[in-house]
């Protein structure tokens, strides 16, 4: 498999798959030339993202997403799909995921979440570090709970939204898709699709 991305995502990626079984790295996949080399972890950067197809040729047809913002991670699952990359799903061994959670392609559990019973994670979700999320919650696909975030039960997040560090979500709460929640925020009411939200209570802010 190769590794798409070389920032900072892409070393918690690396570490993650260090204690993944039956996995065997290549390297990863940056964007630009001249990065060749480069160690991310202990995996070299050894090709670019226009050269993917040349790997997939090659027999290298698993791919790991380590891309953090929303909207290019969601470009970059779809351009993988089209070349016939099967996208791992990776659940950190520190990680506590209930045996009934539903998993999407290509979803990638951080060190410390909790994924309580019932959960539906859809494609491509990151759930990042210590991040909580209790019974029945529904995440869209794209989407990325940040570190320290809790959703309380039966909470909606929309796809491509992003829910800062340490947000708290109230019960039941729906938020809408490509939306922003600010980190820290405690999020009593429903939000809208497209809108940047913070505060405590989380308000909308433009």
């Amino acid at each position: 498999m190769i590794i798409i991305g070389a920032g900072g995502h892409a070393r918690v990626i690396a570490r993650l798959l260090e204690s993944t079984p039956d996995v065997e790295v290549v390297g990863v996949a940056d964007m630009v030339e001249n990065n060749h080399g480069e160690m991310i972890g202990k995996y070299p950067i050894v090709t670019t993202l226009d050269h993917l197809p040349e790997w997939f040729e090659k027999g290298v047809v698993h791919a790991a997403l380590a891309v953090g913002d929303n909207n290019n991670r969601a470009d970059m699952f779809y351009k993988l799909k089209d070349i016939g990359f099967h996208i791992l799903t990776l659940i950190h061994p520190a990680a506590l995921v209930d045996a009934d959670v539903q998993l999407g392609e290509g979803v990638v559990i951080c060190a410390g979440a909790i994924l309580c019973t019932q959960v539906k994670v859809g494609d491509n979700v990151l759930i990042n570090t210590g991040a909580i999320i209790d019974h029945e919650c529904v995440v869209a696909s794209h989407a990325h709970i940040g570190p320290g975030s809790r959703l309380a039960g039966r909470v909606s997040i929309g796809e491509r939204t992003f829910v800062g560090i340490g947000a708290t979500v109230k019960e039941k709460i729906i938020i809408g898709a490509r939306s922003v929640i600010g980190a820290g925020s405690v999020v009593v009411r429903p939000i809208p699709d497209d809108v940047i939200a913070y505060g405590v209570p989380a308000v909308v802010q433009r």
